[in-house]
């Protein structure tokens, strides 16, 4: 949506992280241009996020919609974490806004593993 394209820089940092299922989970982080109203334009972009990172989801695995079609909100080290739960074998879209960049995962576990190398 134009609200968060106008936050981002033009540049992202791609990654992997394989998790103890031994799942490669994507991720990406891009450098926040201004953060003004990134929170809030990210909550009323939660409602097209699926569809809208469907090949993102569909490299990891995802057949079907989100078992869970809501994004539910959590706190890890001090870093609010928004996550869409696909199914049991971690696989969802949860994003953050971390140093002054918006991360985004396919997973609640790579987020966290994500947070903890960045906090080191």
């Amino acid at each position: 949506p134009e609200g968060v394209a106008d936050s981002l820089q033009e540049n992202l940092t791609l990654f992997v992280h394989k998790n103890a299922q031994n799942r490669s989970r994507l991720g990406f982080a891009i450098p926040l241009a201004e953060n003004a109203h990134i929170e809030a334009d990210l909550t009323a972009w939660e409602p097209d996020m699926e569809r809208n990172f469907a090949l993102f989801l569909s490299i990891q695995g995802q057949k079907d919609s989100f078992a869970v079609t809501f994004f539910r909100g959590t706190v890890y080290k001090g870093i609010t974490v928004r996550f869409q739960t696909l199914s049991s074998q971690d696989l969802g879209l949860v994003y953050a806004l971390l140093d002054n960049a918006l991360v985004v995962t396919g997973s609640l576990e790579s987020m966290k593993a994500t947070i903890d190398e960045i906090q080191k």
